[in-house]
């Protein structure tokens, strides 16, 4: 399996757990949701990290600090976002803790989160789906 695999993988897993939790605390107070507000929701809340390996985002982040720009050309939108976030974060690492590279996106990839989850709409939705029915009822496991 590749490192993106197993990062996506923990990335949807986490998501999915959130999406879980909020559909347990609304049932418990006897709210109904549809699927759409439940990855509404899960969408604003923010991921415990980056998901991202140190390698591959060290290459992409290099190309973007080169101000390569076509380095995020082939990305979908969202992804460019992600990448930008933590590009803004390295560089304030840089900046104010004066880190050379290499450290600034380790403290950055360890101790810092991003400010939201950066999947789509219809991709929050494809995680959802198979775990919920159509009323929000959870799916036993």
């Amino acid at each position: 399996m590749k490192d993106t695999d197993n990062i996506n993988r923990r990335r949807n897993e986490y998501f999915l757990k959130i999406c879980l939790e909020i559909i347990r605390a609304c049932q418990q107070r006897g709210e109904t949701l549809t699927a759409r507000q439940v990855v509404d929701m899960a969408l604003s809340r923010r991921p415990p990290c980056h998901f991202a390996t140190y390698d591959h985002a060290r290459k992409v982040l290099s190309r973007i600090f080169a101000s390569e720009t076509d380095t995020l050309r082939e990305d979908a939108p969202m992804r460019q976002h992600e990448w930008l976030e933590l590009a803004r974060q390295v560089k304030d690492e840089i900046e104010t803790r004066h880190l050379p590279f290499n450290k600034a996106l380790s403290f950055v990839l360890n101790f810092r989160r991003p400010s939201r989850f950066y999947l789509t709409t219809d991709t929050a939705m494809r995680i959802l789906r198979p775990h919920v029915r159509r009323n929000i009822t959870l799916i036993p496991v």
